[in-house]
């Protein structure tokens, strides 16, 4: 017999003679409920993603952090928990248990009758009636999750069953270790969070570091096939994976697998193959003396000037000028089939621009002549002004050339993000 049932039977059977757990029977420490103030406490002391425990277990109460911490607070999130935001933070109250995030870290704290010694495979066990304990309410939530009304429901990092009372389990963690080179900040409204892929995606918690750091997956996924980073709104954000994946990687256990944008499950592309041309000219306007105040992804009588891998939603191309005043976007586009974002730009003529992307500076004048023209490949949604650091075309220096003569950007697909990944 599963040896989480045998322990659960035998809870039952001792909650019969009067420990907490049956139906009707007390809950134990009712009247230790966890308060906003020591929520916020506990997570601006570092109970985040990165911290060597994420969960940890004392009398009456179990504390978690990092990945377990953001799967129970999705969970209690979609469920409806009682909501309280204070001062950037969100925190969510179920019974007896509490959830606090602040977009990047999450942290929660369950009360109840505790394992004294963690079964195989878990690494907190906790025990309550059916009624108003913390165990209840996380079986509550599994089988919302999983609709099912079975006496044993799991989903990762949780198992709950209910035998007399109820017992419920966190699985032990195994780690993940990551390691980015040339991976970007999304600045203060997106964060990173990792996924980890066996049937589905489980999230690995949000982090915010650009270079290294260890998150964990639950023993149950164990065998996961992939991993995939992906960038999320810090605020309001829906628990469903966005579709702004940056990198991803096929799990090789306990070798390092390589992060790479090409993967499918990414952006699908190293951008090898890109290439861009330009010319200066300014279509807006009737002029034939102000060529330098434009830039049009042109080439006249050749062949198409932007030649881009197609890229997946959550992802869009920009053009970019740069000057000594800083960069300047000309417009959005998905190829360079027909018109960018904003056509012939705010600062454009009177008359109509081509229907490729582009921009006139006429009003005011901007000179591009010694400046740069950079093509990035943006997330979508994204609120930053400045240019995304993924940049696989660029020209360091334009040239004063009239049309038709056309200018070339040079590929530097090398500089994208990369990394590696270690499941252990």
């Amino acid at each position: 017999m599963n040896r989480t049932l045998i322990h659960a039977l035998a809870v039952s059977t001792s909650l019969l003679t009067g420990c907490a757990g049956t139906d009707d029977a007390p809950d134990v420490g009712a009247d230790e409920d966890t308060s906003d103030d020591q929520l916020i406490t506990q997570l601006a002391a570092g109970k985040a993603d990165g911290t060597d425990e994420i969960i940890s277990a004392s009398n009456n109460r179990i504390q978690l952090a990092g990945a377990p911490a953001r799967q129970l607070y999705v969970l209690m999130d979609a469920d409806g928990a009682q909501v309280t935001t204070i001062a950037g933070y969100r925190i969510l109250h179920g019974r007896r248990t509490a959830c606090i995030t602040d977009g990047i870290g999450t942290y929660c704290d369950l009360r109840g009758q505790t394992d004294s010694e963690a079964e195989d495979g878990f690494a907190a066990g906790l025990h309550g009636n059916t009624t108003t304990s913390a165990s209840s309410y996380l079986l509550r939530l599994l089988r919302t999750k999983t609709g099912s009304t079975a006496s044993t429901v799991s989903v990762p990092w949780f198992r709950c069953v209910r035998q007399g009372g109820v017992w419920c389990g966190i699985e032990e963690p195994r780690a993940l270790e990551l390691t980015f080179d040339k991976l970007p900040s999304v600045g203060p409204d997106f964060v990173y969070e990792g996924w980890i892929i066996l049937d589905g995606a489980t999230t690995t918690s949000r982090f915010a570091t650009t270079t290294a750091l260890t998150q964990y997956v639950p023993a149950s996924l164990a065998a996961a096939t992939a991993y995939v980073l992906t960038i999320e709104p810090r605020r309001n954000d829906p628990a469903p994976a966005s579709g702004t994946h940056i990198v991803a990687a096929a799990l090789t256990h306990g070798s390092p697998s390589a992060l790479t944008t090409e993967h499918a499950a990414a952006i699908g592309t190293d951008f090898a193959t890109a290439a861009a041309q330009y010319i200066l000219a300014t279509p807006s306007t009737a002029s034939m003396t102000d060529n330098n105040l434009g830039v049009w992804f042109v080439a006249p009588g050749g062949p198409e000037a932007l030649m881009l891998p197609t890229l997946p939603l959550g992802w869009i191309y920009e053009g970019w000028v740069v000057n000594a005043s800083g960069p300047v976007t000309t417009g959005r586009f998905r190829s360079g089939m027909g018109a960018d974002s904003d056509g012939a730009g705010p600062t454009a003529g009177p008359l109509a621009g081509p229907p490729r992307p582009g921009q006139d500076f006429i009003m005011p004048p901007r000179d591009l002549v010694g400046g740069r023209v950079v093509i990035t490949v943006e997330p979508e949604p994204d609120t930053a002004a400045a240019p995304f650091a993924i940049r696989p075309l660029v020209d360091l220096e334009v040239t004063a050339l009239a049309p038709p003569a056309t200018q070339m950007l040079d590929n530097t697909h090398a500089e994208r993000p990369s990394g590696t990944v270690v499941l252990n």
